[in-house]
């Protein structure tokens, strides 16, 4: 039986019948198969397509051959088909019937399904030689029977090099075995795997090896694929180092290198019970200042160094914070007795060191503050830090009992406050009147500035006032009360007496703003400089004293006799005013040791040609004291608290 073959287009299925017909050599069909059903109306209308293009009637090429009594095999035909070509073998045999005619036995078989087997194969051919990938196969002994050209390329091995072999040239026997052992336990193996090439350089390579198994389920091959991930790892390498080092630089502080804030906060999570001690060195900022940041830095260095050889680094580990702080943190393996031990150990041992910083001999103190327990360690350790240092002590651990953290919370509930009062534009400005004690009239009037809390409740300076001092926010702060003032005075025909400080002075911001001031209203306008003690840059306050003065205001000296530089102070600069500090004046009717200062200051102001000014007058008996005493001017609750309104 002649088989029939099925040929499936995307449009529909073609059933073609094999053909199987003898003729002679008059194109007459002399025998033919069942299914074929040749007929000699039906072969003059079988037509071929050469592989050349030509179309070409089938009965016409079988009588040639005839003719020429030859034979013909071969697959480079297609069979024309309704509209379709379909791939065939065709054998044409000639034979010699016994009456010598001549004749051809005519096969056509359909052969699509072999073309494209045949084409699935030479695809995979590609695939195989052309893959960037390195393939290669090795039988069911271990030995390589082909490989492509990348793996080639991969190996530096050539096919008469290598076929025949086992991998192990290349990634050794006992690495070849385990991966076998993988392959045939699980099916396939997956790895890197390091592969040395024929000139001994060595490769990281990215092998994926399967099995070929027969009809029986036995392997009889193994493919191997291997990818070079050498840059690639390499590349990754180098991304870890740099990972590595940026962690480093990002948890390490650059100057001391020891572990930073970052990397605390970071051990701080995975210690069960951490301990926690925070160290300052005292008057740092004066050191840096005096002997200069290359010696306040070697001696930053010194300092880390000392407190890391002197702790057992098992049980501790040294961090360098901002500035001049450093800190130890400790875990559960110490009692809560020998961490305050060492503690004070550290403190009493920095004490007793000399450090030689460039050839210069430096001797500091510290203070500490430690606390206990996971929760806001890194703060209430701060906070009994800061209490140390407020309260002159070398170290101070945290406790509840201290209050420190209410301190805080007021602290940041002002400061919210401040921030609002300034955002809302609610900042006042009250007047307290300044008496003339020869006329008993009022010679002048200070300006005072009070904030509005949200409940329309006045916050007085001594509420806001220090609090501001110590954040960001002051400058702005500064420039804002000086705006609310000058601009609630342009108008009043009265000399006014406006609040600086010292650290106002020094900033340039609020000066420039303040000599604007001073050139667009044209107000008769004392400048009250307070914290005189702290001046330490005469020239930038004689300066800012010349300009104002230039511009026609006057110079007052507020809160004198509270420390020994006013008398200083008043030498040095050209100052209008003399300010008493209130502890001279708050019991100047009993206390004899005040009048006597009190009258020593007045009669120094006379022959210098200030002026003197009584604060803080409280009752008719200072009063009468003041005037006897011939100080020139008096203010204070005796004439009349602070008001947003002038008294005229």
């Amino acid at each position: 039986m002649i088989e029939k073959t099925i040929v499936v287009s995307p449009q529909r299925v073609i059933e073609l019948k094999d053909l199987l017909f003898v003729c002679d050599r008059n194109e007459n069909c002399i025998l033919y198969s069942d299914e074929s059903e040749i007929t000699d109306k039906k072969l003059e209308e079988i037509y071929l397509l050469s592989n050349t293009g030509e179309k070409i009637k089938l009965i016409d090429l079988v009588k040639d051959l005839i003719e020429k009594g030859e034979t013909l095999y071969s697959y480079d035909y297609s069979l024309i088909y309704g509209s379709k070509n379909i791939p065939v073998y065709l054998s044409i045999s000639t034979i010699e019937f016994k009456d010598g005619y001549n004749g051809a036995v005519v096969s056509v078989r359909d052969i699509t399904s072999i073309r494209k087997t045949e084409e699935k194969l030479n695809l995979y051919e590609k695939i195989f030689h052309e893959a960037q990938d390195g393939i290669a196969v090795i039988n069911s002994e271990g030995k390589y029977v082909i490989q492509n050209q990348s793996h080639r390329i991969l190996t530096g091995y050539s096919d008469e090099e290598i076929l025949g072999k086992t991998p192990s040239i290349s990634i050794g026997e006992e690495r070849l075995s385990q991966i076998i052992e993988m392959v045939n336990r699980y099916g396939k193996f997956r790895g890197i795997v390091d592969l040395k090439r024929k000139d001994g350089t060595v490769l990281n390579i990215d092998l994926s090896v399967f099995p070929v198994k027969n009809k029986e389920g036995n392997i009889i091959y193994y493919v191997g694929i291997k990818r070079d991930l050498t840059d690639i790892i390499k590349r990754e390498k180098k991304l870890e180092e740099l990972n590595k080092k940026l962690e480093k630089q990002l948890f390490t502080d650059s100057l001391t290198s020891l572990p930073n804030r970052l990397k605390l906060i970071e051990d701080i999570k995975i210690t069960e019970e951490p301990k926690l001690a925070i160290f300052n060195i005292n008057s740092f900022k004066e050191i840096n200042d005096f002997y200069g940041q290359e010696i306040g830095d070697e001696l930053l260095k010194q300092v880390g160094k000392k407190i890391e050889s002197f702790v057992n680094k098992d049980f501790f580990t040294v961090y360098k914070l901002s500035g001049d702080e450093f800190a130890i943190l400790s875990d559960n393996n110490l009692s809560d007795s020998q961490f305050a031990d060492t503690v004070k150990d550290i403190v009493d041992h920095i004490h007793e060191q000399n450090f030689i910083c460039c050839e210069t001999e430096i001797h500091i103190y510290m203070t500490a503050g430690y606390a206990f327990g996971r929760n806001r360690l890194i703060s209430k350790a701060d906070m009994a830090l800061k209490y140390a240092k407020q309260h002159k002590k070398s170290i101070q651990q945290y406790s509840e009992s201290l209050n420190i953290e209410k301190q805080y919370i007021h602290n940041i509930t002002v400061m919210k406050k401040i921030k609002e009062a300034l955002k809302n534009n609610t900042v006042s400005v009250y007047f307290q009147p300044v008496y003339n004690n020869k006329t008993g009239l009022i010679e002048s009037y200070e300006t005072l500035v009070r904030l509005k809390d949200t409940d329309g409740t006045d916050i007085l300076p001594e509420t806001f006032f220090e609090i501001a001092k110590k954040s960001p926010v002051y400058p702005e702060m500064t420039v804002k009360i000086i705006e609310t003032i000058f601009e609630k005075i342009k108008d009043l025909p009265f000399r006014f007496s406006i609040n600086l400080s010292v650290r106002d002075i020094e900033n340039k911001d609020v000066t420039d703003r303040i000599l604007t001031f001073l050139k667009e209203y044209k107000n008769d306008i004392i400048i009250e400089i307070l914290e005189s003690e702290s001046i330490k840059n005469y020239r930038t306050l004689s300066y800012f004293i010349k300009d104002v003065k230039s511009l026609g205001a006057q110079i007052a000296i507020d809160d004198f006799g509270s420390g020994y530089s006013n008398f200083e102070f008043i030498l040095k600069l050209d100052v209008d005013y003399i300010k008493l500090d209130s502890s001279l004046i708050k019991d100047i009717d009993k206390n004899i040791n005040s009048q006597i200062i009190v009258e020593t200051i007045v009669g120094f102001a006379k022959k210098l040609g200030k002026k003197t000014v009584a604060e803080h007058v409280h009752s008719e008996d200072i009063y009468q004291v003041i005037k006897e005493l011939e100080v020139d001017f008096s203010q204070g609750f005796y004439f009349g608290k602070p008001s947003p309104n002038i008294l005229k």
